[in-house]
């Protein structure tokens, strides 16, 4: 992961093993905009995306070009994904602290998918789905336990006791705040 002079991520690359083959992915970051570049496996792909509000555009190098809107919930957490035409491309459902889960076994929403459009979930920030944390712009939170994995710099209000928990996300207020 690369940084900018602001410390927002600028340039990441990621391998996986996909279908037994090697498969690179290296994803320039400038504002709203993310080029994704793909190699190995299936071939070289490059996919532009333009995030305007919750909307996205995509436009691929092998002339797909797609628009998908993204659903949030009070929390601004992406919960669904659907393409032009209205219908539901993906969805999810997050715990109080972040985690994606399948709350309600018995509804339609049991069988969530994780969305390959965007990488953003739980109050909007970016998802790193293999190792299961959030990059929340200064700090990397972790749903599984509920904390941050780094202590917070600053210390906001020295007279409450919670500004000392240092590796708590919004002093543990999870349901009505966000950071």
């Amino acid at each position: 992961m690369q940084y900018g002079p602001e410390r927002e991520l600028v340039y990441k690359s990621d391998s996986y093993i996909e279908n037994g083959k090697n498969v690179t992915y290296q994803t320039t970051y400038l504002g709203n905009y993310e080029k994704v570049y793909r190699t190995g496996g299936a071939g070289t792909l490059t996919e532009h995306k333009f995030y305007i509000g919750d909307i996205i555009f995509t436009q691929r190098s092998n002339g797909a070009n797609d628009t998908f809107y993204l659903h949030k919930d009070h929390q601004g957490s992406v919960i669904a994904t659907t393409n032009a035409s209205g219908s539901v491309v993906s969805q999810a459902i997050y715990d109080p602290w972040g985690k994606r889960t399948a709350v309600y076994l018995t509804s339609v929403l049991a069988n969530f998918t994780y969305s390959e459009l965007t990488d953003r979930g739980y109050t909007g920030h970016k998802h790193i789905k293999d190792l299961d944390i959030i990059h929340m712009g200064g700090r990397v939170y972790d749903p599984t336990i509920g904390r941050f994995l780094q202590a917070d710099p600053n210390i906001q209000a020295p007279l409450d006791s919670q500004s000392y928990n240092r590796y708590a996300y919004v002093r543990l207020c999870f349901l009505n705040q966000l950071n």
